[in-house]
């Protein structure tokens, strides 16, 4: 749902690559998901989702840039789940830390 919220919300001032790229990292910030039936991870399953939007939607990105855009989301997912171990000061903080 905010993945939905941001797009809607930033739809008239980015270009569909940078919405793409924004819902993405919404994406991978979905904690603790299982592997899949057949047996791809959040990672694999974002990417396999990116390409197949990419196609649906006409949004021309390469492979190149949907693979870096995984990078990103994976990063990004990272700091965000970095801090759940962590006292609620140090969490609160990080939580800042992840905006641009």
């Amino acid at each position: 749902m905010s993945a939905v919220v941001a797009a809607k919300v930033m739809e008239t001032f980015l270009t569909p690559k940078h919405l793409f790229e924004i819902i993405a990292c919404i994406e991978a910030t979905i904690p603790f998901q299982p592997i899949s039936k057949d047996g791809l991870n959040a990672t694999e399953r974002l990417y396999q989702k990116l390409k197949e939007t990419n196609t649906k939607l006409n949004i021309n990105l390469s492979y190149g840039e949907i693979y870096e855009t995984v990078k990103k989301s994976v990063r990004l997912s990272n700091r965000d789940v970095s801090g759940f171990a962590s006292p609620s000061s140090i969490f609160l903080d990080n939580t800042w830390n992840l905006l641009p």
